[in-house]
């Protein structure tokens, strides 16, 4: 498993052994407007909210890199399971307001703010250790080799998604 938050930090866990990963990262909502080019005419608000060109980003982007092996499947549901996104293929999360949208049969479009308040309804200790930290690199190094994939994945989407709103970014989900 590789830790790839704004730090290099490396977090143990168990089984070595890697079936599939889960990656979630902030891309540019340019390169968005490309994949979802197909479905413009189907999502008109949306499609018109995108912008046709990158904007230069601030800081490192974060991202979250787990093996499938790390995480229950209820786990997954209790923290991502906003929308539908554990059955998608290809979810991505938009930072402004709009009903989520399923694209074909792979692209599943949501709202930042809805997974967000989903994650505080159904993981309130942990949002509250991570805001007590005061950032996820904090919190990273409070809890060191004690973290558990779930906080990981709690606190690293959590910064994906302000990553995001600040910098005007989409977060992709890859399974």
């Amino acid at each position: 498993m590789r830790s790839c938050l704004r730090g290099e930090r490396r977090l143990k866990f168990e089984g070595e052994k890697e079936r599939r990963m889960l990656e979630i990262f902030p891309q540019s909502l340019s390169a968005i407007k490309e994949r979802i080019r197909p479905f413009a005419a189907d999502v008109p608000q949306i499609w018109s909210s995108l912008h046709d060109t990158e904007k230069s980003v601030k800081s490192k982007r974060p991202f979250i890199q787990l093996s499938s092996r790390d995480l229950e499947d209820s786990d997954v549901d209790n923290i991502l399971g906003y929308a539908g996104i554990p059955m998608a293929n290809a979810p991505i999360g938009l930072p402004f307001a709009f009903e989520s949208k399923q694209l074909g049969n792979e692209i599943l479009i949501f709202p930042l703010d809805g997974l967000e308040s989903y994650m505080i309804e159904n993981e309130p200790r942990i949002l509250q250790a991570l805001t007590q930290a005061g950032s996820m690199d904090a919190f990273a190094t409070m809890l060191g080799d004690e973290m558990t994939s779930r906080q990981y994945l709690v606190g690293g989407v959590v910064d994906c998604i302000r990553f995001c709103r600040e910098n005007d970014e989409a977060l992709v989900i890859h399974w």
